[in-house]
């Protein structure tokens, strides 16, 4: 019986794709097309959103609109229960962590095992909450490294060698004009030109003398012959060795060691 069911639907099967047409026809007519509908307005999204560092956002929206949230932090949670104490460590003392904290400050609060130097020992807060109380409290503190006492006085060192001479200085310096008055100078309380054509010149923090100091004279193309002690006194020469008068500088330069 199944074999000719399956003969009969495949026999119609060939008859619709013969007829095509006729097969067609009975399938049932579309309807008019509706009317399409307007464009939704377009939706405000979020644009940004910044994080402020103090617990609060601020969300900036695609529209331009910003607004700034409360504070999203929360109230600070209660100190928890103290851990454990540490694995007893080998020399019998309990297994601690110590916290070097510096120097002892009376303005701190220490807590249990914080560390401090005082007067150079170190100690150990054997307390919490641990303020204003001085490292030599036994109460709130345990010595953790006593300083060490002074030691004695090492040898005095061999003396050194004396150090090279330092470098020449300059005690003064002149610029005279050709009538014997000062132009400027530097040490010099004034100058003049003396009898006949010596140039005399007066100094002011220190007494002139031709073995203590070195007198440097740029005078032309004259010669220079100079001499006497409190002051500096110069003939200008020429070639011939005959005085004359003209401008000339000085520096004096210290040589004395």
């Amino acid at each position: 019986m199944r074999f000719f069911r399956l003969l009969t639907v495949t026999v119609l099967l060939l008859a619709c794709v013969v007829l095509g047409s006729a097969c067609a026809g009975a399938k049932g007519g579309e309807g008019p097309q509706g009317p399409k509908g307007d464009k939704g307005a377009d939706g405000v999204g979020v644009e940004n959103i910044a994080n402020n560092g103090d617990g609060t956002f601020t969300v900036t929206l695609t529209n331009g609109t910003a607004y700034t949230t409360d504070n999203f932090t929360g109230p600070r949670g209660e100190q928890g229960e103290q851990g454990a104490q540490g694995i007893q460590g080998p020399s019998g003392m309990p297994g601690i962590g110590v916290e070097w904290v510096g120097e002892w400050d009376s303005a701190t609060l220490y807590a249990k095992y914080d560390a401090v130097g005082y007067q150079g020992s170190s100690y150990i807060s054997k307390q919490l909450n641990n303020t204003n109380h001085l490292p030599t409290d036994a109460n709130w503190w345990d010595l953790w490294v006593q300083k060490g006492d002074t030691g004695s006085t090492g040898a005095t060192g061999a003396d050194g060698e004396d150090g090279a001479p330092g470098p020449n200085m300059i005690v003064a310096a002149g610029y005279i004009n050709g009538d014997g008055t000062m132009q400027f100078g530097y040490n010099v309380y004034g100058s003049i030109l003396g009898g006949g054509d010596m140039y005399i010149v007066d100094f002011t923090n220190f007494t002139y003398s031709y073995l203590e100091y070195v007198t440097i004279v740029f005078a032309g193309e004259y010669h220079v012959s100079y001499g006497g002690v409190g002051q500096l006194m110069l003939w200008l020469l020429d070639n011939a060795g005959n005085p004359v008068t003209g401008p000339f500088q000085f520096i004096i330069v210290d040589v004395t060691p």
